[in-house]
């Protein structure tokens, strides 16, 4: 009894959910063990600052952020690996979750591995686990929620629209932008047989619970005339931040993902759409690293960068549905070889 006791442990231990659980550890240690060598953040003082005035909404984000600075603040003091632990935990919250992802999508040991593998060598990911910013959770919550929405439709459990709610509910306290991902999550219902969700009393019971857990801040939104609004007509206004067309965006971020063109032709094709769509000057200005890369010995490194945070947030759902097809795409290669 013993014996078999001990052999089942080792097997859990070794199987898909073991070894993603190891990485989601190695990804939390390596993030603590790196935390405090490049000093503090600029934004990481700033969300300090808001946690000493802790309010139901601020200007330029929802409250949240300023909730968890205050909480690492009084646990860990000016320690920076404790202020940065948070996100640290978040990041290998993502690696777990995204092998629980491959998992619910069919994927067996491999898939699990290989989704977590590609979550966590994500460059973007790198950064944001490493400072205290929105940006650090906000991928996180968004994949808890379409985790939410697989396991209610494999498993036909509408429970799981309360837990949606729940997510949703701190996604809108996180950062407003989770708004835009609820809605292409209804539409995509309506437009679908899933539609018979939408006449579950669980789904309304998590719709009631995301509109209770935003409430706070949609009243000090109202009391303070969505001050959030003004600031974005302000940026817009500056020219502060890149801005680039609907066409263009949406292009650009297919080339991104084409990991097999040639570092010219990604350029290249890049600055012709930008200019061929008579685009804005500054358009050109976040291609000036590729150029200088080109002029590099790196040149045969030089691959593809993605710096939206918001684009970040959709990565790890196809990391994790391309790990869960990827043994079934082998084994249909080598049967037809």
């Amino acid at each position: 009894m013993p014996n078999f006791v001990s052999a089942r442990s080792t097997s859990r231990f070794f199987s898909g959910e073991g070894v993603v659980l190891a990485l989601a550890g190695a990804k939390l240690i390596f993030h603590l063990l790196t935390a405090g060598r490049y000093g503090i953040f600029r934004d990481e003082l700033y969300y300090l600052a808001c946690g000493e005035h802790l309010d139901c909404g601020y200007v330029d984000q929802p409250p949240l952020i300023a909730l968890v600075a205050w909480t690492a603040r009084h646990l860990f003091g000016d320690w920076l690996p404790g202020l940065r632990f948070f996100p640290a935990l978040a990041g290998a919250a993502t690696v777990w979750l995204a092998g629980k992802l491959a998992l619910e999508m069919g994927g067996g040991a491999f898939a699990q591995v290989l989704a977590a593998l590609a979550v966590i060598c994500v460059p973007i990911y790198l950064v944001m686990h490493h400072w205290l910013t929105m940006n650090a959770f906000e991928p996180l919550v968004w994949m808890a929620c379409v985790w939410c929405i697989i396991r209610a439709i494999n498993r036909d459990d509408a429970r799981y629209w309360i837990w949606f709610g729940v997510f949703t509910g701190i996604g809108m306290e996180t950062k407003y932008g989770i708004a835009f991902f609820v809605v292409t999550v209804v539409i995509g219902l309506v437009l679908t047989r899933e539609r018979r969700f939408l006449v579950t009393r669980q789904f309304w019971i998590g719709a009631a619970i995301a509109f209770l857990i935003f409430l706070p801040n949609l009243i000090w939104l109202i009391r303070h005339d969505f001050p959030f609004l003004e600031l974005m007509r302000n940026i817009q206004e500056t020219h502060r931040d890149v801005v680039r067309g609907p066409i263009v965006f949406v292009l650009e971020h297919r080339l991104a993902r084409d990991v097999h063109r040639a570092p010219r032709q990604k350029l290249l094709s890049r600055l012709d759409l930008s200019v061929a769509l008579r685009g804005r000057r500054n358009w050109l200005g976040k291609h000036y690293k590729y150029a200088r890369e080109i002029g590099s010995r790196c040149l045969r490194n030089f691959g593809s960068s993605v710096d939206n945070h918001s684009r970040a947030d959709c990565f790890t759902d196809p990391f994790a549905r391309s790990g869960s097809r990827l043994p079934k795409d082998a084994r249909l290669c080598a049967t037809q070889s």
